[in-house]
Order: C-alpha cells, then sequence, then structure tokens
C-alpha cells in the first residue's frame, strides 16, 4: 500500500473543521465594530504644550482629552516636533489620540511620575500598580493613531528593574494564588513591577493604528478586558527584557493585522490571567484574527500562553512571516494554569529561521508550584506552513499521560532542515497530511475518523433514482424544509395514504487517499433507508425511524476521488407498521419523511470499538464500562484494553483488561473503574450537570494502536423508595413538562434541528422557567436535544407510546424490539434520560422485552412501571371537576403527566357543561379563531390550580400539556413566533413561579370559583385561605413569608408576614386571614418569599371578586356560564354580545344550538329593530363539522337558516385545492380550517391561515376556476 493511500487525510477529515475555521475569519472581522470619530480636531498646542521636549507636555494633552471628551469626541492631535510627558497620558471615552508625522511622544523615566497606583494585571494577576505609560479605565471609543513615535525610554530606567523584580514577583503571585483582596495588593512605590508602555483596562471599541513603539519599560501593546480592539499598521521597534509585542489579555473580538513586531520578547502573546486569580476573574481572551503581520524577536512569533489560566478559544492566524525568532507558532502553558487552549487556526507562516521549533505545544513551561492544574489543548488546524531552518525540532506535541494533547491536525507543512523532524507524546487524535521535513514525508493519523455528512443534500421525490435534482434540504431535517419546496401536503396530516411512496437523497463527499480497512455509514430516517454509494446498492434498513441504521461501506468507497452517495427515503406508505402506528393514531403528527437526525461516516480499522456502555453505580463508587469490539479480519485478535474516565482533558480514573476478539467475530470487555472521585450529574437550576468523558484504547499484542472510542456520560443514580423518587440519593420532584418533538415538526421543523436555537430552548427553561424535568412523547427527538439537556441539566422521560400497536405479535412485535434495543443501545450513555416509558395511557405489555431491557440498563427507571402515572382530564376539561376523587399512591410515587387541555369551540367560547365536551382543545388541538388573552388566562388559571395541588401533596411530577408541540398549543405558552425561544403568556409565568426550587402558593380551586360557580367574596368580610411553601432542596431552610392583598384600587394590605421553617424536600402550610376591603371587583392575593441570602421570590398570584351580590359586572369577570341566567345576571349568551338578550331570543338560539355548541352571537340592525345572528357547531368527527347559521329578529322569530360544512383542506378536491394555494399563497395545513358552503357553482370556501388575521372568502367551482375573491381581516377584540 502506498504511503499517500495510508496516510492523507486533509480535505476530508478536516474539511468541516477547515472550513469553518476559515469562516471564522469573517466572523471575527463582522463582529468587530469600526471605532469612528467626530471630525473634529483639539490640538495640543492650542491648551499649552511646548515642543522641544523639555517641557512637560502631559497637563495640555491632559486639558485637550477632557474638552475632547466632554464635547462628544474627536481627535487630540500631536504635531510634528519631540514632545516630553512627565508622567502617563489617560485616554477618555471618545478620544483619538492622534500623533502626526514627525512627532515624537516621550515618556519620563522617574517612576514617581507614575503613581499613584492603578489597578492593572501584571504578569496576569491584579494588582495596583505603576500607571501604564499611555491609560485608559473603562473607556469606550478610543484611539491612539498615526504616523509618530511613542518612546517608552524603558532602556533609561524600567528595563533594568528586572534583577530587583523577584521579591514582588512572588508576593504578588501568592497573593494571587491565595486571593488576597485586589484593593490589598498595593505594590507601587518602593516596589519594582514594571508597568506596560500601552494599557486599555475594561475598554470596548479600542483602535491602535499606524504608530510606532519604541524602547518599551515591559509588555508594549497589553489590552485589558477589552471588548473589539483593532491593532492595525503598527510597528514595534523594542528590545528590552519582556518586551512582548502585543498581549491581548481577557479580550474579546481583537483583529491584529498589517503589524511589524521586532521585539525583545514574544511578538503576540495572547493570554487570560494567571492561575487562581484568573478562576476566580473567569474571562477567557475568544475571537482573535491576526493577519498580515511580519515578526523578528528574540524569544518567539506567534504565542498563546503562558498565563492562560481563564481560557483562550477560537483563534485564527494568517499570512504571517517570521525571521530570526525562537520557536514559531507556540502553545505553552504549566501545571499551576489550567485552562484550555481550544479552536487555533493557522494558515499561511513563512519562516526563514526559526532558533528552536517550528511547531510546538509545551504544557509544562516553568511551572512553579507543580500542582496537578494541567491546560486543556484541543482543536488546533496547522496548514501551509513553509519554513527553511529550525533549530531544534520541525513539530514538538507533548501532552501528560493524563491530559493528552487533542486533535491537531497539520497539512502542507514543509522545512527543508533541523535535527529532528516529529516529536509526539500524549497525543490523540494527531493528523500529519502533507507534512515534508528534511525531505522525507511524515505524515500520521488516528485509528478512527468520524466524519459528518450533516448540511445541503440534493432532494427529489420519484419512485425510481432520479437522473437530476431540482431542490436541497438540510440534513438534519424533513422534507417541508427544502428549497424550493417539493410540492404541497407534504406532512399528510390526515388519515389517509399519501400521494409518493420514495423521497431521494443525493450529496457526494471527497477522499483525499486516506484508505482505512472499514467505513461505517450511520443515518435516522423517516421512515427507512435504502443506501446507495458510487451506484453501488448498499443495503435497505427499515429500522430507521427512532434509531440509527448502519450500513458497510467498505467494500465501495473510493479513497482517492469523489463518492456518491444516495439515499432512497420510503414515505409513511412505506413504512413498518411500528411507524405508521404513531401517524396513523395521533393524525395531527408530521408524517413528512427526511433524514431527520445527524449522519456520519465512520472510518476505522478491521479490529475497532464499536459501541460503549457506561453504567455509573454510584452507591457503589464505581462505573462500569462495557467495550464491544468487533473483527472484520481474518485473524483472531488479543487485545489491551485502557479505559480512563476523563474529566473535561484530565485523566482521573483508569481501568485496564484483556480481550480475545475472533476472526469475523465479536466480543465485550467490562471494565469496573473507580468513580468516588466524580461529582454527580444533577438537573434543575439548584443541580449541577457534571458531565465526563470515558475514553477507551484498544492495543494488539505489537503495542499497535487499532481503536480509540470515547463517550460522555454523566455519573448519576436514580431509584425509587416508596412515594419518593431519589436522584444521588436525594429526594427530587419532577418539575415537568411535555414535548410532542413529532408534532412540533409540522410547523417549526427549521427550529427543531437548530442546535443554537434548541440550546437557547433547553437554558431558559431550566435558568428562567425553573423546570428540571421534559416529557419526549409520541416517539424521540433529534439527538442533539439528549446532547444538549445532558450538558443544560434537565431531565428526560422518553416515550414509545404509539410507536406500535399496544400488543404487537409477529413482524410487528419483532421491528418494535429491533427499534427499542438499538434505541436503548444508542442511548444508554445520556444521564439526562432518567426514565423509558413505553406505555402512556395504554395497557402495552411488552414485559419479556422490558425485562431483557432492564437487564441491559439497570440505571433508569421505566415510566408506567415504576411510578403511578395518570393523566387527570377530567378536571381541565370540564373546568368545575375538584381534586377530592384524585388518590395518591401508598407505595410508589404518583405522577401527573397530562393535563390543562382546554376544551372550546371552533370561536374558543367555553360552555362548561357537565359531560359535555368538543373534540378540539385551545391547547394541543386548538384552532387559531379564540381569544388567546382569554384562553391564557384561563389555562393560568388551571395551571394554579393543580400545580398548587401538585406541590402540596407533594406529587412526584406534573406535566401540563404541553410546553411543545403542535402550533396552536405552543402558541398557548409562546407569544409571537416560537423561533424566539420561550417568551411566555401568563400561564407560563405561572408555571415558573411553581417551578421555583422553593416557592409558594394560595389553595383555591380558582377555575371552578371563577367560571363555573362565580364565587364572591363581601366587602368587609374576613376569609381564611391556606398558603403552601414548599423547599425542593436536599437542606432545610427558614424563609420569610409575605402575603398581599391587592384592593381593586391598588392598595397593597399585608395578610401575613413570618419565618416559616422548611424542612428538606417538603412542603408545609399556613393559614391566612384575609380581610377584603370595602371597594368591589378584583383583589388579588399575592403570596411572597424572602430566601436565605435575600433573593425575592413571587408566588402564584390568585384572584378573588368582590362584590356583595351577583350582577352583571359580577357575571363578566369570565367568560363562560350557563345559558340561562342566574338571577340579577347574564348567561353565557350575554358573554357574546355584551347587551341584555330579550327572552323570546334568547329561547329561540338555545332551540337553535340543541346539543351543538354555541360559536358566536352577533348584534345588527337598528336598536328598535335588532337583528341577532347566531353560528352553533356540532361536531361529527375531528375533521367534519357542520355548522349553522340562524338568523332571529327581535320577537324571538326565525328570518334565515344556513348550513355549511368545515374540513380540512385535505379533504377538499384537488383543483379547489390547487386554486386556494394560488390564492392565499400558501397551503393551509394543520389547524387551518376551511369553511364550505353551498354546492356547485355556488360553491364558497372560507380560509382562516394558523397564524394570520386575514380571512379569504373564494368561490370556486368543483373543477377549481375562481369565480370570486373577498379578503377581510379578522376582528379585533373589544
Amino acid at each position: 500500500m502506498t504511503l499517500k493511500r495510508i496516510l492523507i487525510l486533509s480535505l476530508l477529515l478536516t474539511a468541516a473543521w477547515n472550513a469553518g475555521a476559515r469562516n471564522r475569519a469573517g466572523e471575527i472581522e463582522r463582529q468587530i465594530r469600526l471605532v469612528t470619530f467626530p471630525e473634529r480636531d483639539f490640538r495640543i498646542t492650542d491648551f499649552g504644550a511646548e515642543a522641544g521636549g523639555e517641557a512637560d507636555c502631559r497637563p495640555a494633552v491632559a486639558a485637550a482629552i477632557d474638552r475632547c471628551s466632554r464635547e462628544g469626541g474627536g481627535r487630540v492631535v500631536i504635531p510634528a516636533g519631540r514632545w516630553f510627558s512627565k508622567g502617563p497620558v489617560v485616554l477618555k471615552s471618545h478620544v483619538n489620540l492622534h500623533l502626526e508625522a514627525g512627532a515624537v511622544l516621550f515618556f519620563s523615566s522617574d517612576e514617581a511620575d507614575y503613581l499613584p497606583a492603578v489597578l492593572t494585571r501584571w504578569e496576569g494577576t491584579e494588582v495596583y500598580n505603576y500607571s501604564p505609560l499611555i491609560y485608559a479605565w473603562q473607556a469606550t471609543n478610543i484611539a491612539v493613531t498615526g504616523q509618530g513615535v511613542i518612546d517608552g525610554r524603558g532602556s533609561h530606567n524600567f528595563a533594568h528593574w528586572k534583577p530587583r523584580q523577584k521579591a514582588d514577583q512572588k508576593a504578588l503571585r501568592r497573593m494571587g494564588t491565595d486571593l488576597v483582596p485586589v484593593s490589598d495588593r498595593l505594590f507601587g512605590e518602593g516596589h519594582y513591577l514594571r508597568p506596560a508602555m500601552l494599557e486599555p483596562v475594561n475598554c470596548t471599541d479600542v483602535l491602535i493604528e499606524g504608530v510606532t513603539f519604541v524602547d518599551s519599560p515591559f509588555w508594549v501593546i497589553h489590552p485589558l478586558a477589552c471588548e473589539n480592539v483593532t491593532v492595525r499598521g503598527v510597528t514595534v521597534d523594542s528590545y528590552n527584557l519582556n518586551n512582548d509585542g502585543c498581549d491581548p489579555e481577557s479580550c474579546t473580538n481583537v483583529l491584529i493585522e498589517d503589524c511589524t513586531f521586532r521585539t525583545g520578547d514574544d511578538g503576540i502573546a495572547i493570554k487570560s490571567g494567571r492561575d487562581n486569580d484568573a478562576w476566580r476573574i473567569g474571562r477567557p481572551t475568544e475571537n482573535v484574527l491576526i493577519r498580515n503581520c511580519s515578526f523578528r524577536s528574540k524569544a518567539n512569533g506567534v504565542c498563546i500562553g503562558s498565563e492562560i489560566s481563564g481560557g483562550v478559544r477560537n483563534v485564527v492566524v494568517e499570512n504571517v512571516r517570521m525571521s530570526d525568532v525562537g520557536n514559531g507558532i507556540y502553545f505553552k502553558s504549566n501545571l499551576d494554569r489550567g485552562g484550555y487552549i481550544e479552536d487555533v487556526f493557522v494558515c499561511g507562516v513563512e519562516a526563514d529561521s526559526v532558533r528552536k521549533t517550528l511547531v510546538l505545544f509545551e504544557p509544562d513551561y516553568k511551572s512553579e508550584s507543580r500542582e496537578n492544574h494541567p491546560t486543556a489543548f484541543r482543536g488546533f488546524v496547522i496548514e501551509d506552513v513553509r519554513a527553511q531552518w529550525a533549530g531544534k525540532a520541525g513539530i514538538d506535541i507533548r501532552g501528560f499521560a493524563d491530559m493528552p494533547v487533542r486533535d491537531v491536525t497539520i497539512s502542507r507543512l514543509t522545512l527543508a532542515s533541523t535535527p529532528e523532524p516529529v516529536i509526539v507524546r500524549n497525543a490523540a487524535g494527531i493528523i500529519l497530511s502533507e507534512v515534508t521535513i528534511n525531505g522525507e514525508r511524515q505524515d500520521r493519523r488516528d485509528p478512527d475518523a468520524c466524519i459528518s455528512l450533516n448540511g445541503k443534500w440534493e432532494v427529489a421525490i420519484a419512485d425510481t433514482m432520479p437522473q437530476t435534482y431540482a431542490a436541497k434540504v438540510p440534513v438534519p431535517g424533513v422534507i417541508t424544509m427544502a428549497t424550493p419546496s417539493l410540492g404541497e401536503d407534504l406532512d399528510a396530516v390526515d388519515n389517509r395514504e399519501i400521494g409518493y411512496d420514495y423521497v431521494w437523497y443525493r450529496r457526494t463527499f471527497t477522499l483525499d487517499g486516506a484508505a482505512y480497512p472499514r467505513a461505517l455509514l450511520r443515518l435516522r430516517a423517516k421512515y427507512n433507508a435504502q443506501v446507495f454509494l458510487n451506484g453501488r446498492e448498499i443495503g435497505c434498513d427499515p429500522h430507521t425511524t427512532y434509531s440509527h441504521g448502519t450500513f458497510d461501506l467498505s467494500e465501495a468507497i473510493d479513497y482517492d476521488g469523489a463518492n456518491e452517495l444516495v439515499v432512497r427515503v420510503g414515505s409513511w406508505n412505506t413504512a413498518t407498521t411500528p411507524s405508521k402506528e404513531n401517524s396513523a393514531e395521533w393524525w395531527r403528527n408530521s408524517r413528512a419523511p427526511g433524514i431527520w437526525d445527524d449522519v456520519s461516516l465512520c472510518l476505522g480499522q478491521s479490529v475497532s470499538i464499536d459501541h460503549l456502555k457506561i453504567l455509573p453505580e454510584v452507591p457503589e463508587g464505581r462505573v462500569r464500562c462495557v467495550a464491544t469490539l468487533v473483527n472484520t479480519s481474518t485473524r483472531d485478535e488479543r487485545l489491551a484494553i485502557e479505559a480512563a474516565v476523563c474529566d473535561d482533558m484530565l485523566a482521573v480514573s483508569r481501568a485496564a483488561a484483556e480481550v480475545f476478539v475472533p476472526a469475523g467475530g465479536s466480543a465485550k470487555c467490562e471494565l469496573m473503574l473507580p468513580a468516588d472521585m466524580l461529582r454527580t450529574w444533577s438537573a434543575g437550576k439548584e443541580g449541577t450537570p457534571r458531565l465526563y468523558r470515558m475514553e477507551v484504547t484498544a492495543t494488539n499484542t505489537a503495542g499497535v494502536l487499532c481503536s480509540r472510542k470515547s463517550e460522555r456520560f454523566g455519573y448519576r443514580s436514580i431509584e425509587t423508595r416508596g412515594r419518593d423518587v431519589l436522584v444521588n440519593g436525594e429526594k427530587v420532584l419532577f418539575r415537568a413538562e411535555n414535548i410532542a418533538f413529532v408534532r412540533a415538526l409540522n410547523r417549526w421543523a427549521d427550529v427543531m434541528f437548530d442546535e443554537a436555537w434548541i440550546r437557547r430552548f433547553l437554558r431558559a427553561a431550566v435558568q428562567e422557567y425553573n423546570f428540571n424535568y421534559l416529557r419526549f412523547h409520541l416517539g424521540h427527538a433529534y439527538g442533539k436535544w439528549y446532547d444538549i439537556a445532558d450538558e443544560e441539566g434537565i431531565m428526560i422521560q422518553d416515550e414509545w407510546r404509539f410507536m406500535h400497536d399496544d400488543e404487537p405479535t409477529g413482524k410487528d412485535l419483532e421491528d418494535t424490539e429491533t427499534e427499542f434495543r438499538r434505541w436503548i443501545s444508542e442511548n444508554v450513555n445520556h444521564p439526562s434520560i432518567v426514565a423509558w416509558d413505553q406505555e402512556n395511557e395504554g395497557n402495552v405489555r411488552l414485559e419479556a422485552l422490558k425485562a431483557e431491557l432492564r437487564r441491559y440498563d439497570p440505571t433508569r427507571l421505566w415510566g408506567e412501571d415504576d411510578y403511578d402515572a395518570k393523566h387527570i382530564y377530567e378536571y381541565s376539561e370540564n373546568v368545575v371537576k375538584d381534586f377530592s376523587g384524585y388518590t395518591i399512591s401508598d407505595t410508589k410515587p404518583s405522577t401527573v403527566l397530562e393535563s390543562c387541555r382546554l376544551w372550546t369551540n371552533e370561536f374558543g367560547r367555553l360552555e362548561p357543561r357537565e359531560n359535555f365536551k368538543t373534540s378540539r382543545t385551545a391547547s394541543g388541538w386548538g384552532l387559531y379563531y379564540y381569544d388567546r388573552d382569554d384562553i391564557a388566562r384561563l389555562l393560568s388559571d388551571l395551571h394554579a390550580d393543580i400545580g398548587t395541588f401538585y406541590r402540596s401533596r407533594r406529587l412526584q411530577a406534573w406535566a401540563p400539556f404541553a410546553l411543545l408541540s403542535g402550533a396552536v398549543n405552543g402558541h398557548n405558552f409562546y407569544r409571537g413566533d416560537i423561533a424566539d425561544s420561550l417568551s411566555p403568556q401568563p400561564n407560563l409565568l405561572v408555571l415558573k413561579r411553581l417551578n421555583e426550587p422553593v416557592g409558594t402558593s394560595v389553595e383555591m380551586n380558582q377555575a371552578r370559583e371563577w367560571y363555573k360557580d362565580k364565587t364572591l367574596y363581601r366587602p368587609g368580610a374576613e376569609y381564611r385561605k391556606t398558603i403552601w411553601v414548599w423547599n425542593d432542596l436536599p437542606r432545610a431552610c427558614d424563609v420569610r413569608l409575605r402575603v398581599l392583598l391587592v384592593a381593586p384600587d391598588g392598595t397593597k394590605h399585608i395578610c401575613a408576614d413570618e419565618i416559616v421553617p422548611v424542612a428538606a424536600s417538603s412542603a408545609v402550610k399556613r393559614e391566612v386571614r384575609l380581610t377584603m376591603p370595602r371597594t368591589q371587583g378584583v383583589c388579588l392575593v399575592e403570596p411572597r418569599l424572602t430566601l436565605p441570602g435575600g433573593r425575592e421570590v413571587a408566588g402564584v398570584r390568585r384572584r378573588l371578586m368582590v362584590a356583595r351580590n351577583a350582577s352583571k359586572v359580577a357575571e363578566r369577570m369570565a367568560f363562560g356560564g350557563r345559558r340561562t341566567p342566574v338571577a340579577g345576571g347574564w348567561s353565557i349568551l350575554e358573554h357574546f354580545t355584551g347587551s341584555d338578550i330579550p327572552d323570546p331570543v334568547r329561547q329561540g338560539i338555545i332551540a337553535a344550538a340543541g346539543d351543538g355548541l354555541i360559536d358566536r352571537i352577533d348584534v345588527s340592525g337598528t336598536p328598535e329593530a335588532p337583528t341577532y345572528i347566531v353560528q352553533s357547531t356540532r361536531y361529527e368527527s375531528h375533521d367534519r363539522l357542520h355548522l349553522t347559521t340562524t338568523t332571529f329578529d327581535a320577537e324571538g322569530r326565525v328570518r334565515d337558516i344556513r348550513r355549511a360544512e368545515a374540513m380540512p383542506y385535505v379533504n377538499l378536491p384537488a383543483p379547489v385545492r390547487r386554486t386556494i394555494v394560488e390564492v392565499v399563497g400558501s397551503v393551509p395545513v394543520d389547524e387551518s380550517r376551511v369553511i364550505r358552503r353551498g354546492e356547485g357553482d355556488e360553491t364558497t370556501y372560507e380560509i382562516t391561515m394558523i397564524g394570520s388575521d386575514l380571512r379569504y372568502k373564494l368561490r370556486i367551482t368543483d373543477d377549481g376556476v375562481l369565480h370570486d375573491k373577498k379578503v377581510t381581516r379578522k376582528k379585533a377584540k373589544k
């Protein structure tokens, strides 16, 4: 096999990383704001400055700066000539200090002139020290520009201090290590810590351009904790000790370009602080772009370190030239530092002579305390490097055994001469491609590689493999995301067969000679996948709807050129029964097919690690790791297996074993690793979602590394004990919500696969709205949801109900078992998944399979087996139930997994009557016709009622239905587009308060009081209410409870103010007396807590109607009620009209509505002769509604009756559908409703699009001819 075929990986293995890295230069540049100033000059000579170099110009410069800043900014101009400054120049906001050509600004060499001390950092530690020569503190929009020279005259005094600084240096470093208050770190007079030359501190929008710096006392340009810094066209000519050219430290968005550095120390050294002091501050340097610069240095060219304890990430270095430097590209740290250097891209380096090493990774540079805090080095791409000579080595990559350097790709590097070409020790993921040193190739690679094939794929709908593809679609995603659109009705959300069988995906990828014995493709396609590579059929997997399929490409893949990958994805028509069951039963789920998870190409050796199962055994203080190995060769192999638990990149626990893997077979190797040193993974805003990485290697008897595989995991246990669930041995309540991923695809497919949006959503759910638990039901989500849930700290119950028949048998059972086994195997290492669930209201008893999978994964609960799960729709559907009939198990945890579905009619009105409900709901299956403010208010009441019951009874879980599902349901939680993430309506704010780990609420059945019983509280009377205070934390706390009664006029009365002790994981109640105000109207009861430490927590606010008697005003405090009025009040009919209805008209309306629901009542005509138009609906099925419009006169006589039918768009004749789409501009799918009136040429269609207030009335014949069109706007709520 040729060297080329064995070793080159550059074009594919790092293609995604490189493309991203190249794009980063543009991304960084786009983030850097242009620094501009008004065209206004303040010449220092106008403020008394005298040239010549003898008179002190500092007072004049300071006066000019002060005036310039006060008047809105401009240039403070230093003209040609020599100008002396007896002390520092301090810049202020909006000031550009501009040195004209021929200007020389030189500074005093007397250290006393640089007092008083100012806040700075010295070698990465915060300190009060001599002022830098040019200084700025918390300024914005500042600059130093021009063609002049800034002379620090360091060689006259400061530069000679280094021999005398040792005691101060040691003292300051000890202060930083001991975290001595910064205010006590006062150096300066009598000390010998040299000041920097130019140092903006905590500034934004900084520009340094054109000037020349010479003879610096210490570091030359030192932007510290700044944002948006540009250093352009600068020359540094300064060869004193420690004269680094430019050292951005803890800065964000930095551009250094077109500069010349001739320095006594590093040309550029990126930093972020030293040791404990930097960990305290926690500010990295990130987004740095260095380009078109040249270096000559007594030390190094471009360096990152060594003060990088705060971390450095996202650095791009392009087109730099070096001559006579120590090390060329240099990454340095030591065992005191910690921190990280990650995501660094270097491209285009020209070097003639490098005295030491061309590319050097040095993790142990001048360690002092030798503490074990190694720095994480990961994610480097270095390419297009040419050098003539390196005095020591070409490439030197050295890590620690417990903290290797990771993921370094060096491509197209040529070095003519060096004693030692390549040194690699304690490193992983090292790829050298087209590296030639001393005339010889030095290429190498890792034994395994995984390549993402995500991105834009070509797509087409066809029965057979198409020749052309007219559209593109993102992967992962579904075909409704294709552009241009592939057609209408792609979701097929009714319950019929859909109009196509197959969707074809196509993409190409290129391998450049990197030959591997084994190539596996992993993809998950809804509903099945058949794979072709380079015209060769690879195989078909019918089980990829819920789990990934694996396809062996080893025999078909081309390592020397382009590969064409085609995937035929089956539609719902071709799905297996388990996959179909989900959509057939739940017709609103999106049935649009697609490749809806990440696609990866896994390259490896014939002997490789195929899978890792990591089972934390917290009570035993260990982690069990089971490695599955495969051997596709014809030779038996005996392998040494080593496993390490890594905390970030540091190995903290190890184990080893040997395993025999027969030829053509597989084997499992089980290792036990000590885990007492690990921190547990826990969820919620009070939790610590700590993740570790298990890394396993397999080495053959010849000492050759055959395979390396790593997986993240969390050290977490979960169990039930009586009525409680214990996570890591502590009681935990599930503050839960439901997510129906497949339903949400109907409306929000774009964001459901957007990693950044998923992270914002889950982070807000945890940190802002206090959730700690999500129930994924109706099938699994895109894999990134689980990855990010691991990171953000939210527990998941993963449900499989509706993926299969209640009692599958035969082939259905086989398919179901295949999906379940694969899914659990794929996701067994996610700490966020705490419960598997395959039941959900059903009687699905796959006991044999569950017993098998419990043995495979004993670290999780099993849904409705391990706890008592209920779905209490009775209360929320009828709005009249109480909780007296709700039983709580004494032997297992009790959960309420779905509730608060609010049933309404098509127009969002409620007629809450016993034992009656429509087939539509406002959350989940509702329409857009309802008044969202009213619905949100009622839903918030339902949430408050059930949530307080959950809190007071310490139920294990309560999951209102549902946070993320179909469009309307989502809009009950969000205002505006869901892509805006969590932007709440009132009910989500109620959940936020109910989810507080320590919180409070008032116990009452508000929905019943408010909407059915119309409970009145008499003015001046006294009532008792129960206030609940709960504590989810594993420690007791004393809280201050205050209860306010807010009168209708806004006056607040304190009804309770006391300290309440609350034990760990418990709830307590307090009885509070409320004296109603004399003013009639709505009163608010507001409980509040003050927690230890002073944090205020608002409880759930409740409403009370204060009135002496029932009245029209009292009746109007909510919608809903009886069709016949109470004495002195109104009925539901007046809710529609807002005015009295004559009794004959009332009786006529009641008779006409019958057992249907009243949708609306409009009043027209004149006050003397009003006309009443009533629409009522009778529901035949979920997609067939009969509407009747009846007109009455003032005497109750029927003057007109008109009937219509409402149906989904998909039920219309095809010609009619096409015409509607042409007129409306989009397909009215899902909750959009079409009303059909009349027949033949007189048929009219009324369309209201989801999310739009436009209503279309179209007269269309059955053959699709449009005869009339009217467009109106929905009336706003009065």
